[in-house]
């Protein structure tokens, strides 16, 4: 990490993270305003170094499509100036589809009103390879992943799993950040297995909802972003 300049942090939680291959990676990082003045600041993704088939985004103060190399925070990018000693989040986030790799994606910060005030994290994403062994075709508890694309426009893919022997009733809905149901994917009983849906949020606005899956006593929750 470079450091040039007083006016403000980025502190990651990690720059280094592996999981399997399909897994939504995601670096957190703490920026805040250590300056007495309000402070825009200008984020870009300078180098986007991925295998075949990966995609990365930013998120802060809203998320961006994965085309998207620079944010600022500007209300042109639904954000504001940091107010002095302020902390918000912000999160880079690597899809890791079709091939096992490592990605490495670089963030520049810089002061709008200083060009040498300027803070660089890079991040390495690697996949791991999974083993083949001998698994049930039938899974043995419930499951909800992370959809896929996330954020995205106007579709995404939401896979769930249920147990062998299971017949409970299916609800899988999706909230508004207030707790208002906005959409109903499943209700009712559903067989056993792997299942998989597309989520067609083309009649929401852009923001952040969760998706929450429940059947008798099991319930699991996620976030999904969209982005317009």
């Amino acid at each position: 990490m470079e450091s040039h300049g007083q006016s403000f942090t980025f502190v990651p939680e990690d720059t280094i993270l592996a999981a399997p291959l399909g897994t939504e990676m995601v670096f957190n990082v703490t920026i805040t305003n250590t300056s007495a003045q309000m402070l825009t600041l200008v984020l870009v993704r300078t180098l986007n170094d991925l295998p075949q088939g990966w995609e990365s985004s930013m998120c802060f103060s809203a998320c961006y499509l994965p085309t998207t190399d620079s944010i600022m925070t500007t209300p042109e990018y639904g954000s504001s100036p940091l107010n002095p000693n302020e902390s918000r989040p912000f999160s880079l986030h690597v899809y890791t589809t079709l091939n096992n790799g490592a990605a490495a994606v670089r963030i520049d910060v810089r002061n709008t009103r200083d060009n040498l005030d300027l803070r660089t994290l890079t991040f390495h994403a690697t996949s791991i390879p999974v083993g083949v062994k001998e698994t049930p075709e039938t899974p043995l508890v419930f499951a909800l992943e992370q959809n896929f694309p996330n954020p995205f426009n106007p579709t995404t893919v939401i896979r769930y799993t249920i147990p062998e022997g299971m017949h409970e009733r299916i609800l899988l809905r999706v909230y508004d950040l207030l707790g208002c149901e906005v959409a109903t994917l499943v209700n009712g009983e559903m067989t056993s297995g792997s299942h998989e849906m597309v989520f067609d949020a083309s009649m929401l606005s852009s923001g952040i909802y969760f998706y929450r899956m429940s059947a008798g006593s099991f319930s699991q929750s996620r976030t999904l972003c969209i982005v317009r």
